[in-house]
């Protein structure tokens, strides 16, 4: 019986103390709008300035990738569906047609 309480306290004391770690940034905790744009609504829409732009990064979007309130939140012709997601073909020079998988032709 010693011997299993003795193992149980050494893995107690091995494992790190939990509230000590709530400050640090996690994967799932990112806040695009916080993190990326500190919580600069004005600065967010400026770095989008118009509608089918195919330079944005929907990954940096405020809501998180691919999330969105507005459809020039989305790259190139994508809309922001029912739901607050980019959805739809992009129509961006290099992007592959929906129906085609990329750099492969549609003839092949």
């Amino acid at each position: 019986m010693k011997t299993a309480f003795a193992v149980i306290a050494a893995l107690v004391a091995i494992v790190p103390n939990v509230e000590a770690q709530t400050d640090k940034l996690h994967f799932f905790d990112f806040d695009n709008a916080k993190m990326l744009y500190k919580g600069d609504w004005a600065a967010y829409k400026k770095s989008r300035p118009h509608d089918n732009d195919c330079s944005i990064a929907e990954s940096d979007n405020w809501k998180g990738a691919q999330q969105c309130v507005e459809s020039w939140e989305c790259r190139g012709a994508r809309m922001c569906e029912r739901g607050g997601w980019c959805s739809g073909f992009d129509g961006c020079e290099g992007s592959p047609l929906p129906t085609q998988a990329p750099g492969v032709s549609y003839t092949h």
